[in-house]
């Protein structure tokens, strides 16, 4: 029994304690972490935009109540997780971290503060 190696399931909401959101290219769906929303103070139907800096490779996320904000959603059931999809965010996360190497998820690191000009910075793991 001394060499016994014990192997648990990691379901995603148990591997991570750190807030990400979560790229699923089939469907091009963005999630949101519990840790993620919890921060950001994210419910049903909160309003985020977007920003890049290609040059650094890196993103922020804002949280906006403008017309055009990517409105969140909350799938219901047992799935508390907030989500929303687009193709058009989906490239410029693609074309931002330079991501090619055909998986079906990623997932980004959101900061835990907000910086100085009212964003959190979104980094790729």
């Amino acid at each position: 029994m001394d060499d016994l190696i014990i192997v648990r399931r990691l379901n995603g909401k148990y591997c991570s304690n750190k807030p990400t959101i979560k790229l699923e290219m089939n469907g091009n769906r963005f999630v949101f972490s519990k840790q993620t929303m919890d921060n950001l103070k994210l419910k049903h139907e909160s309003k985020v935009m977007f920003g890049f800096n290609y040059k650094e490779k890196k993103a922020y996320i804002f949280i906006e109540n403008e017309e055009d904000s990517f409105v969140l959603k909350a799938k219901g059931g047992s799935d508390p997780n907030l989500r929303f999809t687009s193709i058009d965010l989906m490239n410029h996360f693609i074309n931002c971290f330079q991501i090619d190497d055909g998986l079906n998820k990623y997932y980004f690191d959101v900061a835990e503060k907000i910086n100085e000009k009212g964003a959190y910075q979104i980094t790729y793991k």
